[in-house]
């Protein structure tokens, strides 16, 4: 269960936690925090991915800080209720 509306009311409450993949590649990426809560809070809903047997996983797509498109792909947890940020990613310019 969860919407963008839901996922949104809980990283405002700090109801989220990161996967270590989603930190490794917001480092290599150079996002910080402030980057994925920003996309969260004012980006849009891409995609739903029903396919995984863990729960639907949401593609929010929105800005970064320094204008650069960035994904971020998250799930509500089932069990506690938090929201678990998968992985994000800056997209390339393509040239």
């Amino acid at each position: 269960m969860g919407t963008l509306r839901t996922i949104r009311y809980k990283v405002r409450k700090g109801l989220y936690e990161f996967t270590r993949h989603a930190r490794d590649e917001m480092q290599a990426d150079g996002l910080s925090l402030a980057d994925v809560r920003r996309v969260i809070l004012l980006g849009r809903l891409k995609n739903r991915q029903m396919g995984d047997p863990r729960g639907i996983r949401f593609v929010i797509s929105g800005c970064a800080h320094d204008g650069r498109e960035v994904d971020v792909i998250c799930r509500v947890l089932s069990v506690s209720g938090r929201v678990r940020v998968i992985t994000v990613y800056a997209k390339e310019d393509e040239a």
